[in-house]
């Protein structure tokens, strides 16, 4: 008599894996048609051997009503419906899903570290509400620093090539105004404050024959 704790004897033969189709060129008499529904049917698998399925249990409302539910049916819909509520330590951040290269790890590490010290006082989400906004807030502000440096303090001139060119608006003038009692606007076409010289007063060209 054979015994019945025996454990069964399990296959080992491995079913091998279909490889992944190729569908950048058509294969030798291959019609278009053909082709095009290979592609079709690679981009419904989603770059996958096997096609999508859903794992949810009836979810539509038209299969629950169309025939009366078993308990089989019951007690499946249920257990999905509670395993979608999430546990108290859900969502869970894997740092491997989101992987950043050497310079922005190296970056970050400094403001990493500050997080993890301050969650220790004053809570995780506070932590992380401190460490999203006040490196953009300082990143921010260094950068219109130095924007209103550059605009205030190196303008484009006729002495240079490098250098912020920075454009007024004109004040409008319609007719009927007494326009002698406006400040004069004369006309400057990209003479990069030539007008504001201190030298180079009454200077002899060579066009002018002197």
């Amino acid at each position: 008599m054979a015994d019945s704790k025996a454990p069964a004897k399990v296959s080992t033969v491995r079913v091998p894996v279909p490889p992944i189709p190729q569908i950048e060129t058509p294969l030798p008499n291959e019609k278009v048609w053909e082709y095009q529904q290979r592609v079709q049917k690679v981009l419904a698998n989603r770059g996958s051997r096997y096609p999508a399925f859903c794992i949810e249990p009836m979810p539509w409302e038209r299969q629950r009503l169309h025939k009366p539910m078993t308990a089989e049916d019951r007690f499946l819909r249920k257990q999905w419906l509670l395993d979608q509520n999430l546990s108290p330590n859900e969502p869970r951040s894997v740092p491997a899903s989101q992987p950043m290269f050497a310079a922005r790890r190296i970056l970050r590490m400094p403001w990493d570290t500050a997080e993890v010290m301050m969650a220790k006082v004053i809570g995780s989400w506070p932590a992380n509400v401190i460490r999203r906004c006040v490196p953009k807030v300082l990143t921010g502000g260094a950068v219109s620093l130095y924007a209103l440096y550059l605009i205030y303090y190196t303008p484009k001139n006729w002495e240079k090539h490098t250098g912020v060119i920075v454009y007024g608006g004109k004040l409008p003038k319609y007719p009927g105004e007494d326009h002698s009692k406006m400040f004069p606007d004369p006309v400057k076409f990209h003479t990069r404050r030539f007008e504001e010289r201190t030298s180079h007063f009454n200077a002899k060209t060579s066009a002018a024959g002197q």
